[in-house]
This record gives C-alpha cells, structure tokens and sequence, in this order.
C-alpha cells in the first residue's frame, strides 16, 4: 500500500479538525457575545474534514483497485 502513510496523516489532520470544531462549538456555548464566529469556525472546520475524510476515500479506493 503505497498511499498508506498519507492516509495515516489525512486521517490524523481530519481529528485534529474534528476536534477544534468540537472546541469552538463549546467556547459558542462559553461566549453568547461570539456564538456565530465560533459557530462558524466550527462549520468551516467540519467542512475541511469532510474534504479530507473525501480524500482519504479516493486514496482508499485507488489502492484497492491496484490491489485487485
């Protein structure tokens, strides 16, 4: 499997944006006076790990039609 370490790090980069939205949504509750920016951030964040996560299957899929 020759894409299978930048699987590993799409998927690492993905949890990492998982996570700061995660984090924004809290600090939306932490802050009413910020709530829509960091509501945002956290949209924007999931946005960019739903592109990764869309990689990682391309990649995924690549490999195993080489494989086969």
């Amino acid at each position: 499997m020759k894409h299978t370490e930048a699987i590993a790090h799409l998927a690492l980069a993905a949890h990492g944006l998982r996570t700061e939205a995660a984090v924004s949504t809290r600090a939306a509750e932490r802050e009413p006076h910020h709530r829509m920016q960091h509501l945002q951030a956290a949209d924007e964040y999931r946005a960019r790990a739903a592109q990764i996560d869309a990689a990682i299957r391309l990649l995924t899929t690549n490999e195993l039609k080489d494989a086969a």
